[in-house]
């Protein structure tokens, strides 16, 4: 299950890398505009503006796209706790088991 579920894993951390490079092009942009504003440059105001709602609207679109891949994580998630319910049954079973994740 974990081997099927990988691929939505590795999207997960490829759009959280594009949002985090994203966010670092955004603070150079919050930079741009301090600078153009302290300058009086309406036009590079204007053009800061501009590529901040660019930037920001990339932003929230692939934090869509990542929060709509969670949901799909799920299964493994359930796989996980019933796992985890099992290791417990067991040791109650038997108390002289050792869960291997403790080996």
């Amino acid at each position: 299950m974990k081997k099927q579920l990988q691929p939505i894993s590795d999207r997960i951390d490829d759009l959280t890398t594009q949002i985090h490079k994203q966010r670092i092009n955004l603070q150079v942009v919050h930079q741009d505009y301090a600078v153009a504003e302290a300058g009086g440059n309406q036009q590079n105001m204007a053009a800061a503006a501009a590529q901040e709602k660019y930037l920001t609207d990339v932003i929230n679109g692939l934090q869509d796209q990542r929060a709509n891949l969670y949901p799909k994580l799920l299964p493994l998630d359930n796989a996980r706790t019933q796992v985890s319910a099992l290791m417990d049954e067991l040791w109650v079973l038997d108390n002289s088991y050792i869960p291997e994740e403790l080996n």
